[in-house]
C-alpha cells in the first residue's frame, strides 16, 4: 500500500508505527520516495477492513489553504494496482491558523506629537515557522 502525499508536505525522514488490518510478512516499515509513503512487508488478508497505520514525520504545509489530494493505492505482489483512492473533498488537509501574539507598539523616535510623522517600534511572537518566502503584513488601523 502507499500513500501520496499533497505536494504542500514536505518531508524529513518518516517512520511508520501502529499497522492494524495489516500483517506482516517479516520485518514491517515503509519507506518514503519524493510525496509517496510505501508500506514494506505487509499484506492485506481481509476485505471490507479498515486499515490504520501511522506516518510520522511529514511537515504540514506552510499554510491555512486546504491541500490537493491525497491518493491511496493497493497493489498485489507483482506489483500491479488493485484499487487506488484519490480526488475526493475529504481527502484533502487544511492546516488551522498559529498563534501571533502582539507585545508593544510604540514609537522609536521621542516625537509622540498627534500627526508627527514617526518610526514605530512592533513587537510581535509568531508561533508558527514562517517559510523563507513568507510575507508579514502589518495593517495599522486608521481612526
Amino acid at each position: 500500500m502507499d500513500v501520496v502525499f499533497p505536494s504542500e508536505f514536505s518531508f524529513g525522514g518518516i517512520t511508520c508505527t501502529y499497522y492494524f488490518g495489516l500483517t506482516a510478512n517479516g520485518a514491517s516499515s515503509c519507506t518514503q520516495s519524493g510525496q509517496k509513503v510505501t508500506t514494506v512487508n505487509m499484506y492485506y488478508p481481509n476485505k471490507d477492513i479498515q486499515i490504520n497505520f501511522d506516518i510520522a514525520g511529514p511537515i504540514n504545509p506552510h499554510s491555512t489553504k486546504p491541500t490537493s489530494s491525497f491518493t491511496f493505492n493497493t497493489y498485489d505482489s507483482s506489483n500491479n494496482i488493485i484499487a487506488q483512492y484519490t480526488g475526493a473533498s475529504e481527502a484533502i488537509y487544511t492546516a488551522t491558523v498559529g498563534a501571533l501574539t502582539f507585545a508593544s507598539g510604540f514609537p522609536k523616535r521621542s516625537n509622540n506629537e498627534a500627526s508627527a510623522v514617526s518610526d514605530l517600534l512592533l513587537k510581535v511572537t509568531i508561533a508558527t515557522k514562517l517559510a523563507a518566502s513568507s510575507v508579514v503584513h502589518v495593517k495599522i488601523k486608521k481612526t
